[in-house]
């Protein structure tokens, strides 16, 4: 998955013109200092060897199905054959322990793009502008906050673009109480999980953005001020009002991995338990602080996993560690660079894609 990052970059040229909101609408964010990308090292053969390995027993039976390498008298049909942005089927699947599926058994190849911040800061004019631009582009999946801790662009940051909070009361005069809700925002939340489902897009959904290493970005310490129960009681309610929304994908957590001031876990197991005890049975993911959703929140029971690795050089191992490990489940490439970040290339966007999509990825 690829998109913008949250510190509101401005768009390269090839995006100039294009129909885009601007970026501090979505994706202002605090990422994380990093240290200048190691290169590789000699005793890391094996590791090129065995990816070079790997990326030809993908690639190969993708490449045996292309037009170029087919000969004019041969009219077998294409096989497999993704769906396309608006011929998805719900539920999604998954198949194999290997890909994504519609409901048909077709499989998914998910292109996506990172929209964290858009329940927050954009109109409803403003959501359908923005997902028909991405409709157009091929995007069939985006991940959004559905609550905002730190990025909104109203006062204070956790409000909508109409001045709607999540939740009414606070639990402690300063956290918000999450078994509160205001039901002005989160009718904006349902108009924009609409909007995406008409347009083939599927939404990974953080229901608690914890925020890298809980930093002020996230709500760690607003879960933990509020607590199990509380976070049981907040995932009843979302699971009674989204079990029926079909393009979901529920996401833990949300840039962070342990240590942390706070230990999470108690939480975001009741959160999970009250979104499925409510009767949402949508797949699950889980997003840590630059390393597999598996690590950090595989006690869960994931359906599916994510890499997120920076800078581009560590991505070819990260995803040969997702393809090869014991406790695989189907993987799509997360996060890792943003344009306009690092200055990073082009060349480098495309070389992260690719080597993950490669290396057994489905999106």
């Amino acid at each position: 998955m690829q998109g913008r990052d949250r510190m509101g970059r401005q768009s390269l040229p090839w995006e100039r013109g294009a129909v885009l909101l601007p970026p501090p609408l979505l994706y202002p964010r605090r990422l994380a200092p990093l240290s200048t990308p190691p290169m590789l090292h000699p005793r890391r053969s094996w590791r090129i060897l065995a990816g070079a390995f790997l990326l030809a027993l993908v690639a190969a039976p993708w490449l045996a199905g292309c037009d170029f390498l087919r000969s004019s008298a041969d009219t077998t049909p294409l096989t497999p054959t993704p769906v396309g942005p608006t011929d998805l089927r719900y539920p999604l699947q998954l198949v194999d322990g290997r890909y994504l599926a519609d409901a048909s058994g077709t499989p998914v190849f998910l292109s996506g793009d990172a929209a964290w911040s858009a329940i927050a800061n954009l109109t409803r004019e403003e959501m359908v502008r923005y997902l028909d631009d991405r409709e157009a582009r091929g995007v069939n999946a985006v991940y959004v906050n559905l609550i905002e801790a730190a990025f909104s662009n109203q006062p204070p940051p956790h409000t909508n673009v109409y001045g709607d909070p999540p939740f009414n009361s606070t639990v402690d005069g300063v956290e918000l109480d999450f078994t509160d809700p205001n039901e002005a925002y989160w009718t904006l939340v349902d108009d924009f999980l609409a909007y995406a489902e008409a347009r083939g897009i599927v939404v990974f959904a953080f229901p608690a953005y914890a925020g890298w290493q809980q930093g002020n970005d996230g709500w760690g310490s607003g879960i933990d001020a509020n607590g199990p129960d509380t976070l049981r009681t907040y995932g009843t309610f979302l699971g009674a009002r989204y079990r029926t929304q079909p393009n979901i994908v529920w996401a833990a957590g949300g840039d962070w991995g342990p240590p942390g001031p706070f230990d999470l876990v108690a939480e975001y197991d009741a959160l999970k338990g009250g979104i499925q005890d409510a009767g949402a049975s949508q797949l699950w993911t889980g997003h840590g602080g630059q390393e597999s959703g598996l690590d950090v929140y595989g006690y869960l029971g994931l359906d599916m996993n994510t890499t997120y690795r920076y800078p581009p050089q560590e991505v070819p191992e990260a995803v040969i560690n997702d393809y090869f490990r014991d406790d695989r489940l189907p993987f799509v490439f997360f996060e890792g660079y943003y344009e306009g970040e690092f200055d990073v290339t082009p060349r480098e966007l495309r070389y992260q894609a690719y080597i993950s999509i490669l290396g057994g990825a489905f999106g």
